[in-house]
């Protein structure tokens, strides 16, 4: 159960990691302006659902290893 559980953990503090970073360069805060996802507003949208879903899996981790 605790290789999983860190697993889960792992990918979801990955995604919202990544979540965070594609959020604030869609909104063109922080990267490189010849990016693609510089100031696109799909990559904000992608970044705000691949957060969301980093924490279904931090909590899914959480009631798991219970």
């Amino acid at each position: 159960m605790g290789n999983r559980v860190f697993i889960l953990l792992a990918i979801g503090f990955l995604m919202v990691f990544s979540g965070f970073i594609f959020h604030f360069q869609g909104l063109g805060e922080f990267g490189p302006q010849s990016s693609f996802m510089h100031r696109s507003p799909d990559w904000v949208a992608y970044g705000e659902v691949i957060s969301a879903l980093g924490v279904v899996f931090i909590s899914f981790a959480v009631i798991s290893g219970r």
